[in-house]
C-alpha cells in the first residue's frame, strides 16, 4: 500500500473550522513550479494570498491514514499507465475537501485520484500555534 505524499503550496487560514477553507495564505519565498497551478484550480473557491514563512511558524499538514490507489486494469487486463495531478485544501478536520484535476492523462485515473481523497485522513497544518487550512497538490504515477 503507497501513503499519500503531498506538496504543501498554500498556508494559514483566517478562522479555520471544518467547511470553512476560504481563504488560504500561499507561502511567500522562490514560487514552486505548483504555485500558479494551484491559483488557477482553486482560486474560483478560495481567496489565496500569500506570506511570509520566515515571520510565521508553520507546522506541515501530516498524513494520518488513506492511501494512493492502484492502476485499474485495461481490456486486455494491463494496468493502465498514466498522470494525475490533483489540487485540494487540506480542512481544520483534516479531511481533503475541493478536489480539483489540474492534469491528467486519462480520465478513468481522474476518477480514481478523486475517489482516494475521500479516504484520506490528515493532521491539520498550523500557523502560529493556530489550526489552518492548506492548499496542497498531489502527483498521482500510475
Amino acid at each position: 500500500m503507497r501513503r499519500i505524499g503531498f506538496a504543501v503550496l498554500a498556508l494559514w487560514a483566517a478562522s479555520a473550522s471544518a467547511g470553512d477553507c476560504s481563504i488560504a495564505y500561499l507561502r511567500g519565498g522562490k514560487p514552486s513550479k505548483f504555485d500558479s497551478m494551484a491559483h488557477q484550480a482553486l482560486d474560483r473557491r478560495y481567496q489565496i494570498i500569500d506570506i511570509d514563512p520566515v515571520e510565521h511558524h508553520f507546522v506541515d499538514p501530516k498524513a494520518v491514514s488513506g492511501s494512493m490507489p492502484s492502476p485499474p486494469m485495461d481490456e486486455n487486463g494491463q494496468p493502465v499507465h498514466g498522470y494525475v495531478l490533483l489540487a485540494y485544501v487540506i480542512t481544520a478536520s483534516g479531511r481533503a475537501e475541493s478536489p480539483t484535476i489540474v492534469k491528467t492523462s486519462h480520465p478513468k485515473l481522474s476518477a480514481l485520484a478523486l475517489s482516494a481523497t475521500d479516504t484520506w485522513r490528515l493532521a491539520p497544518g498550523q500557523a502560529d500555534g493556530k489550526v489552518v487550512c492548506v492548499v496542497a497538490m498531489q502527483e498521482f504515477h500510475f
